[in-house]
């Protein structure tokens, strides 16, 4: 006897945007351009946090979803790295 077991579909790269994001479209995007445009969010968003411990923070909980970014649109993956650099580099103290 073989067992199976259903785990449902696999989750697609929309699982790792934020339904408030999404509800901003008045048509819903294509899975690209929403990845696109949240992309550039999460740019905008590094310079928000006042201490580097919460850019930390706010970018691992955006893990997976920076994984799905540099595959779909790796130039706005490394916009985003440079953001975070440019903005780690801006405190005096790194643990900060």
């Amino acid at each position: 006897m073989t067992l199976v077991i259903d785990t449902g579909e696999a989750a697609g790269v929309r699982s790792f945007i934020p339904d408030w994001f999404l509800d901003q479209y008045a048509v819903a995007p294509d899975d690209s351009r929403a990845v696109h445009d949240y992309g550039y969010h999460l740019i905008g968003s590094v310079n928000n946090p006042k201490t580097m411990k919460t850019v930390r923070a706010h970018t691992l909980a955006a893990w997976g979803f920076l994984r799905a970014l540099a595959e779909m649109h790796p130039e706005v993956f490394d916009e985003f790295i440079s953001a975070y650099a440019e903005r780690a580099m801006s405190f005096d103290d790194p643990q900060s």
